[in-house]
């Protein structure tokens, strides 16, 4: 865009563009945890304490509502709205591993929002009272303790409050189909948000703090593919997601037929296997209506997902790494595991004011694809490094070089 750096800066001087950047003159240091501040007040929490062992999983399943849409214009056409038809959440908190499933059977999604947020709030509420008993010894300080390390103790209680909320693309879909509901009950406690176009990234309260788990895995994956790489034994089942087009239809007492299994999306049926999977397990659990079968599809999108998340977060332990509590991403994580393992005397600088056309150098010259993950899951002679139609022009793999622990 320059051709030196000369003609860079002085562009800088007189340009009137919104967007400005600022160049510290430090080096980067890694943000201290809460742990390692108390730490340096002499308030020793062991290592093995230090990483929240509490979460729930949230899923949503919508429908495609036709009824009173809006008018069409030369832009835009209406096809459906989509809404909310029933959300489970699954917990690790004692009391709550069961999972919950809440149908919205009234038609009102303000109060199935609601119930969610109230169910949310007791496992909160149970798994703060677990961890502030553990960490007595911590609060039984503050009494006497100087007002610096007393308002580090109460930094800390907020710390324990807050509790994770994890979906698989739930920042871009599921928190997105419930927005204006959503934001309505909690905007007097929101404390931040962190949005990417209209993606969630994260969204914090004073006790909930609603994660992607896409957001911390490579992209490209689908649900069914994080859980297997992760060890979890239940797998997602199948749903009619385009034939749920009116909440009359949650009292249809018998499976519908394989043609309405049919994804435009995909564009294409699920398999006559996978159809008579699913009759016979209609007929196993002797459902008596498609609610039934909307109630178990649900959970099974939270409960061997909290397996899964558990297996990916002990990884992340082993590195001294608490993964939802210190990063919002993958690269937030990497970036804190790899200043962790620094030489001392080693350190990043920061770029300089006077080195500012390097950044933009550097900013214009990435590239991203070559890198990219396209499998979490390989088995030799099993698995084909590249999935085509009928695995037609697709090499099988042939050799593990490495494997997760």
């Amino acid at each position: 865009m320059w051709k030196d750096s000369w003609a860079y800066h002085r562009h800088v001087k007189s340009c009137t563009f919104d967007v400005h950047f600022k160049y510290p003159s430090s080096i980067y240091q890694k943000p201290k945890t809460i742990y390692e501040k108390l730490q340096e007040h002499g308030v020793s929490i062991p290592a093995h304490d230090r990483f929240c062992p509490y979460r729930s999983t949230l899923d949503y399943e919508g429908f495609m509502d036709k009824s009173s849409l809006p008018q069409n214009t030369d832009k835009t056409v209406w096809l459906a709205l989509h809404r909310p038809l029933s959300l489970s959440v699954c917990s690790n908190v004692s009391g709550f591993q069961t999972p919950v499933c809440f149908v919205n059977d009234t038609g009102d999604d303000e109060d199935l929002v609601l119930r969610m947020l109230q169910y949310l709030e007791k496992i909160a509420l149970i798994a703060y009272q677990l961890l502030k008993n553990e960490f007595q010894y911590v609060f039984a300080l503050q009494e006497h303790a100087n007002p610096v390390l007393a308002e580090l103790i109460n930094t800390f209680d907020a710390f324990l409050k807050e509790h994770i909320i994890l979906g698989f693309h739930s920042g871009k879909y599921d928190l997105n189909v419930v927005k204006p509901l959503i934001i309505k009950h909690l905007r007097p406690r929101i404390s931040f948000t962190i949005l990417k176009n209209n993606d969630f990234m994260c969204l914090n309260t004073d006790i909930f703090k609603f994660r992607d788990i896409k957001n911390y895995i490579a992209p490209g994956f689908s649900y069914k593919k994080f859980i297997k790489a992760y060890g979890a034994s239940q797998f997602k089942f199948y749903f009619l997601h385009e034939w749920f087009d009116s909440l009359e239809k949650l009292n249809h007492d018998k499976l519908p037929p394989y043609e309405a299994f049919y994804s435009s999306l995909k564009k294409k049926h699920i398999s006559a296997k996978k159809y008579q999977l699913c009759q016979g397990v209609w007929e196993e659990c002797a459902w008596k209506s498609m609610r039934d079968m909307l109630v178990y599809c649900n959970n099974l999108d939270v409960e061997p997902f909290l397996t899964a998340v558990e297996t990916a977060a002990s990884f992340y332990k082993e590195r001294h790494i608490d993964m939802m509590k210190d990063g919002i991403s993958l690269p937030g994580l990497t970036l804190r595991y790899m200043c962790s393992n620094i030489p001392k005397g080693d350190y990043f600088t920061f770029i300089n004011r006077s080195d500012a056309d390097l950044h933009c150098l550097l900013k214009e010259h990435i590239v991203g694809g070559p890198a990219i993950i396209f499998h979490r899951y390989h088995e030799k002679d099993v698995t084909f490094l590249q999935q085509h139609t009928n695995n037609q022009d697709s090499l099988p793999c042939k050799k593990n070089l490495g494997v997760r622990r």
